[in-house]
């Protein structure tokens, strides 16, 4: 906990010597605290989430996996900004004891676009570009940190974003670690490349349609020194039972991602389908393939923005606004033993209180198979209680 006091007293104490420039210029809070000079020079934000979550799993053969209760999923604490043109982004998540690194880079405009030096989320697809204050569910699907891109959500490298009339490019270098997420400054096990791209033919206030590519090569060039990685499915939530996909000893994984999503008035789908090539070591090479579809309709009329510039969707700015979802998820591995697969079928309720406060709840029914030996088909109720500031 000692780590989580000295962080945040490094916060108290940017903003204190802040404070002085702020009787001097503007001040303001949209919830959270923002700070800029007269000259618009400098400006600082400070600003966090919460989001506590509670879960209860079915009796499966897989019962010493799975985990009731609350517990806090996240905590972040975010100190954003401008220095003479520059761009910052200082940002960690509080609710372990071992803090974990998220946004932290530094930004500037260049051709049009914005080059960020740090740590950050590579390309890897829609999903995982979402914010997690703007997921449908409280667990991602699959295609995401979830299972194909697990221990390796934030990376540090360089990235170049640019954002036209309808599209959108992203292009990353980064050092591959397993385990970034935890340690920002983590020694790299190798190197990775992402780009997507995206691209909204119809983009208007009540209704948008839009088309996507992605791909991801991480490639783990140290993996004799550090722990080999694996892929898993959590197939019933966070604190679940696992199902493992691909064993330790893989080299390089090559990710493909395809997108489609669209709103239109008050309902909203969005679908991905991944093939994931894993070269693993002394062994054939295997293939998963994972795709979702998900959908909403918001009972209050309400309708799910669209971000131009991240080619991803977001949450209504409402109060009250009632929100029925369905999602169906499936992975498998053909190539492996027992061809492992998940299915997971979800359905829930999303109410927005207010533009800052949300609560959700979800029903999940998951399915794991792997051979003769691995039939699992248990259930879950997820709880989450959001608050952005």
């Amino acid at each position: 906990m000692k780590k989580h006091f000295g962080y945040a007293a490094t916060m108290a104490v940017v903003m204190a010597v802040a404070a002085p420039v702020a009787r001097a210029d503007t001040a303001s809070s949209g919830g959270g605290l923002k700070i800029s000079s007269s000259d618009g020079e400098f400006e600082g934000t400070l600003g966090g989430r919460l989001h506590y979550d509670y879960a209860s799993f079915s009796d499966d053969q897989i019962e010493d996996a799975s985990t009731d209760g609350f517990y806090l999923r996240r905590a972040y604490l975010s100190l954003a900004g401008k220095l003479y043109g520059f761009e910052y982004k200082l940002e960690t998540d509080l609710s372990s004891d071992d803090p974990a690194g998220k946004d932290m880079w530094i930004g500037h405009e260049l051709f049009g676009g914005f080059v960020k030096l740090g740590h950050m989320q590579p390309a890897y697809g829609m999903e995982e570009r979402t914010s997690s204050n703007d997921v449908l569910f409280a667990e991602r699907p699959f295609i995401s940190n979830n299972t194909l891109f697990s221990g390796r959500e934030y990376q540090n490298g360089i990235s170049y974003e640019y954002a036209g009339a309808g599209f959108t490019a992203m292009v990353v270098y980064y050092n591959v670690n397993t385990d970034a997420a935890k340690n920002a400054s983590s020694a790299a096990d190798g190197n990775g490349e992402s780009v997507r791209l995206s691209y909204a033919p119809i983009s208007g206030d009540r209704s948008t349609l839009h088309v996507g590519l992605s791909y991801d090569i991480a490639d783990y060039d140290d993996i004799e020194v550090n722990p080999s990685p694996t892929a898993s499915a959590r197939y019933v939530g966070r604190n679940g039972p696992r199902l493992a996909l691909v064993g330790e000893g893989y080299d390089k994984q090559q990710t493909s991602t395809l997108e489609l999503a669209g709103s239109y008035g008050s309902f909203f789908v969005q679908g991905e389908y991944s093939l994931a090539s894993y070269e693993t070591d002394g062994a054939a090479d295997q293939d998963l393939t994972a795709y979702y579809v998900q959908a909403s309709w918001f009972a209050t009329g309400e309708t799910k923005p669209y971000k131009r510039d991240k080619g991803v969707f977001s949450n209504p700015k409402a109060f009250g606004a009632l929100e029925f979802k369905l999602r169906y998820d499936f992975i498998k591995n053909d190539d492996a033993v027992g061809e492992p697969e998940a299915t997971t079928v979800s359905a829930g309720v999303n109410y927005y209180f207010n533009p800052k406060v949300r609560f959700m709840l979800d029903y999940n029914i998951g399915s794991a198979e792997a051979g003769a030996d691995v039939d699992d088909d248990p259930s879950s109720v997820v709880a989450r209680a959001q608050l952005v500031f």
